[in-house]
C-alpha cells in the first residue's frame, strides 16, 4: 500500500499506521470488510510483523471463512475498480469516493458493494440523510442484508433519530443474532436515550459474541459511568485499552471516570495518553483543561482549552469550558474576549453560545438579558457539565429578577440534574447525617469536662477554626480576615479529617476523652503534616485560621487536641442559610449531598447545631460569634471586636477585601463571584420571598432562629 507513511503524514493522501488502523476498525464496524482487508494488508506490507494488524487480519479472515456473510458482491467489477474505490476511501478522499461510487453505479446500479461504500462515504461527510437513503437502497435490493441495517442505524443515530436507529440495529440483530457490532452500536444509542441498563445489557451481549471487542468495552464503560458505577467503568475502559492499546477515545473516557472519582491527577495522565495517541483530539484537550483547572493549574488549563479550540474552532464545549474557567476566576475581561471568539465560529442560535452570552450578561448584572438568552437554550443539546451550569444560572437569574416561583422550580430541576449524574451515585447524604447523629448521641448528656492546655505541648502556630453551617458567610469572612497581614487562612483543607481518620472516623465522647498524651501528640503531628503539605506559613503570620465550616461537627476532637485554640462561629438566619444551601451547586461529597433537597438540608442543619450545643454544654470552648447580617452592614464595627478576640489589632487592609478576593484566583466555594463585589444586603431575608416553598421546614428551623436572636416573622 504505497500511500502509507510509517511515522508521519508526508502527503495529504497518505495515512500513518495509526490512521490506517483506525480506518480499518471503522470499516469493520460498518460492514466494509473489503476495505478493512485492504488496510490491514497495506500495513503489513510496511511492517510485516505489526502485531495489531496481523492479529486483526487473521481474525477477520477467520470470521469471513466461518460466517460467509453477504460480503460485497462486486457484480463484474474489476479488481482494479475495487482497489481504486477502496484506496480513495482509505486515504480520506470522501468527496472523490462519493463521486466514484455514483459514476460506477451508472454501470452497476445493483452493486451492493458500491452502494454500501457510498453510504459510508456520505455518512463520514455528514450527509446523514443521503447515507440513510443509500442504505435503504441496499436493503431494498437485499432485505436480509444485516450490515446495511446496522450501517443505517449508525446514520440514523447521527441524525438524532435515536429510536429509529435502535429499531434498525434490532433488525440487523434479528437477521444475524451474533452480530456483535450491531449490539455494541445499539448499546451506544440506548445510552444516548438514557436507557442505561438496556445499554449495558446490549454492550455485554456484544462482548459475549466478541470477547476482545474494544469498542463494546468502551461503550460499556460509558453506560457504567452514567449508572454511577465509576470503578467498574474505569475497569471497562482499561479492558478496551488492553485489547486496543492505541484506543484514544477509551483513554479520554477513562479520564472522565477518574475525574468523577476525584482521581484528578490520574485523569490528567489518561487525557495526556489520549492526546499522544491522537494529537488532533480536541475533546481530550478540553477535558484535560477541566482537570487541570480542578488541580489549580489555571494557566495550563487555559492553554489546553485554547489548543482544543485551535484544533476544532467550532467545538462548542471547549469554548464553554474556557469561558467558564475565566468566569469562575473572576477574569471578566478575558471572558468577554473568549466569548467574542466563540461568536465568530458558532451559529447564533447555538445553545452553547446562548448559554455563554447569558453567563456574561449575568456577570454584568444585565439580568433580563441573561434570562432571555438562557431561556433560548435547548438543554438537551448541552453536555452534562454545561447543562448543570445553565440550569443553576437560570435559577439564580429568576431569583435576581424577583420571579421567585420560577426560581424555586428551576433550583429543584438543577438539583435533580445533580442527583441523576454519575458522580453523585458514589455519595450518601444519609451516611454523613448518620455520622453527625451518632456523634451527637454520645455527647448529648455528658457531664462538664475541662481539658487544660498544659496537658499537651504547645505548637509554634496559634490556631483558630472558622466554623458554621455552609452558606453562613464564611467565604466573605475568610476573605476579610486574610486581608490582615498577620493572618494566614487555610481554606477548605482536610487537616481535621486527617485526625478523624487516625482515630477511626467517629469522634465520640468516650473515644476523645480516652486519648492519651502520646495519641494526642500523634494527632497534632498529623494535623501539621497535612497543613505543611498545603501551605507554607512564614514568620509574618501570627495566626492561622483553618476555615472549613463543617469542622463544627468535630469541635470536640479539635478542642481535645488543641485545647488552647479558638473557634469563630459564623451565623446567618437559619432559614436563609438552609435555603441558600439548597440553591447552590456544591462540589459533591457525602455532606454536600444533603443539600439536594430542602428537607434534608433542614434536617442536617438541626443535627449540626444540636451537636454544637452539646459540645458547648460539655466543654469550655473559646468562641467568637459573628453574624453575616452584621458584617455586611458594618464591616469595621463587626470585625474589630472579632480581631480583639483573636489577639489582633485592626488593619485598614480589611477594608480592601475585594482586592484580596481578586488576587486569590479561583475561590473554590459557591461564593466565588460574590466576595469580589462590594458588601450588599440583598441576601438578608431572602427566605421571605420563598415562604410558601419553605413552610414545611420552618417549624424545624424556628427554634434555632430564636436561639440565635433572629425573628421568623414576615
Amino acid at each position: 500500500m504505497s500511500g502509507m507513511a510509517k511515522d508521519n503524514v508526508t502527503h495529504p493522501h497518505n495515512l500513518t499506521i495509526k490512521q490506517a488502523l483506525s480506518r480499518a476498525k471503522t470499516a469493520i464496524k460498518r460492514g466494509n470488510t473489503t476495505v478493512a482487508l485492504q488496510l490491514y494488508n497495506g500495513i503489513l506490507q510496511h511492517q510485516p510483523n505489526h502485531p495489531i494488524a496481523k492479529k486483526a487480519l487473521g481474525k477477520l479472515q477467520k470470521d469471513l471463512a466461518h460466517n460467509q456473510p453477504m460480503q460485497v458482491q462486486a457484480e463484474n467489477l474489476s479488481q482494479h475498480q475495487i482497489d481504486t474505490l477502496v484506496n480513495l476511501y482509505r486515504t480520506g478522499q470522501l468527496a472523490k469516493t462519493e463521486q466514484a461510487c455514483r459514476e460506477l453505479l451508472q454501470a452497476y446500479p445493483q452493486a451492493l458493494f458500491i452502494i454500501n461504500v457510498l453510504g459510508v462515504a456520505l455518512q463520514e461527510q455528514g450527509k446523514f440523510q443521503e447515507a440513510v437513503q443509500a442504505f435503504n437502497k441496499a436493503i431494498g435490493l437485499k432485505p436480509d442484508y444485516a450490515e446495511a441495517y446496522s450501517n443505517r442505524g449508525n446514520a440514523l443515530s447521527d441524525l438524532g433519530q435515536l429510536k429509529e436507529a435502535v429499531e434498525s440495529y434490532e433488525k440487523a440483530i434479528q437477521l444475524k443474532p451474533d452480530y456483535a457490532d450491531a449490539y455494541s452500536n445499539r448499546g451506544n444509542t440506548l445510552h444516548m436515550l438514557q436507557r442505561l441498563e438496556d445499554a449495558l445489557e446490549s454492550c455485554e451481549k456484544a462482548i459475549q459474541f466478541k470477547p476482545d471487542y474494544a469498542d463494546a468495552y468502551n461503550n460499556r464503560g460509558n453506560a457504567l459511568r452514567d449508572l454511577g458505577r465509576l470503578q467498574e467503568a474505569v475497569e471497562s475502559y482499561e479492558k478496551a485499552i488492553g485489547f486496543q492499546p492505541d484506543y484514544a477515545e477509551a483513554y479520554s473516557n477513562r479520564g472522565n471516570a477518574l475525574s468523577d472519582l476525584g482521581q484528578v491527577q490520574e485523569a490528567v495522565e489518561s487525557y495526556q495518553k489520549a492526546i499522544e495517541l491522537r494529537p488532533d483530539y480536541a475533546e481530550a484537550y478540553s477535558n484535560r483543561g477541566n482537570a487541570l483547572s480542578d488541580l489549580g493549574q489555571v494557566q495550563e488549563a487555559v492553554e489546553s482549552h485554547e489548543k482544543a479550540i485551535a484544533l476544532k474552532p467550532d467545538l462548542g464545549i471547549a469554548h464553554s469550558n474556557l469561558c467558564d474557567l475565566y468566569e469562575k476566576h473572576n477574569r471578566v475581561s478575558e471572558l468577554k474576549n473568549a466569548l467574542h471568539r466563540a461568536q465568530q465560529v458558532l451559529p447564533e442560535n447555538d445553545s452553547v453560545l446562548l448559554f455563554l452570552m447569558g453567563l456574561l450578561a449575568s456577570r454584568e448584572k444585565r439580568f433580563e438579558a441573561a434570562r432571555d438568552f438562557l431561556e433560548l437554550v435547548a438543554p438537551e443539546r448541552l453536555l452534562p457539565r454545561t447543562r448543570l451550569r445553565h440550569s443553576e444560572l437560570l435559577a439564580k437569574t429568576y431569583d435576581r429578577l424577583g420571579e421567585f416561583s420560577s426560581a424555586f422550580s428551576r433550583f429543584q430541576i438543577t438539583n435533580d440534574i445533580v442527583r441523576q449524574s454519575s458522580a453523585t451515585q458514589q455519595f450518601s447524604a444519609r451516611r454523613y447525617l448518620d455520622r453527625v447523629l451518632k456523634t451527637s448521641e454520645s455527647w448529648a448528656n455528658a457531664a462538664k469536662i475541662k481539658w487544660s492546655a498544659r496537658e499537651v505541648q504547645t505548637n509554634q502556630y496559634s490556631l483558630a477554626f472558622l466554623v458554621g453551617f455552609p452558606r453562613s458567610g464564611t467565604t466573605l469572612l475568610d476573605t476579610i480576615l486574610r486581608s490582615h497581614p498577620e493572618v494566614l487562612v487555610v481554606e477548605e483543607k482536610h487537616m481535621v479529617e486527617s485526625m478523624r481518620t487516625r482515630i477511626g472516623g467517629l469522634a465520640t465522647i468516650d473515644l476523645v476523652t480516652g486519648l492519651g498524651d502520646d495519641e494526642i501528640a500523634r494527632l497534632r503531628e498529623d494535623y501539621f503534616e497535612e497543613l505543611d503539605s498545603q501551605v507554607k506559613p512564614d514568620g509574618s503570620h501570627k495566626l492561622i485560621i483553618d476555615k472549613l465550616p463543617l469542622n463544627i461537627t468535630d469541635a470536640g476532637l479539635i478542642h481535645r487536641v488543641f485545647p488552647d485554640s479558638r473557634f469563630i462561629l459564623a451565623l446567618r438566619h437559619p432559614c436563609d442559610c438552609v435555603l441558600s444551601c439548597f440553591m447552590q451547586n456544591f462540589q459533591l461529597n457525602d455532606a454536600m449531598a444533603n443539600f439536594l433537597t430542602l428537607q434534608q438540608s433542614a434536617r442536617l442543619y438541626d443535627a449540626v447545631m444540636s451537636l454544637w450545643v452539646y459540645y458547648n454544654n460539655t466543654l469550655d470552648l473559646d468562641v467568637g460569634i459573628l453574624k453575616y447580617e452584621d458584617i455586611v452592614q458594618d464591616l469595621q464595627g463587626t470585625a474589630e471586636p472579632l480581631l480583639n478576640f483573636l489577639g489582633l489589632d485592626w488593619h485598614d487592609n480589611l477594608l480592601n477585601y475585594q482586592q484580596t478576593a481578586l488576587s486569590r484566583g479561583m475561590i473554590k466555594t459557591p461564593s466565588y463571584n460574590q466576595v469580589t463585589q462590594g458588601l450588599y444586603t440583598q441576601a438578608i431575608g431572602r427566605w421571605k420571598n420563598y415562604q410558601d416553598q419553605i413552610k414545611e421546614i420552618t417549624p424545624l428551623l424556628e427554634p434555632w432562629a430564636k436561639r440565635f436572636g433572629y425573628s421568623t416573622e414576615l
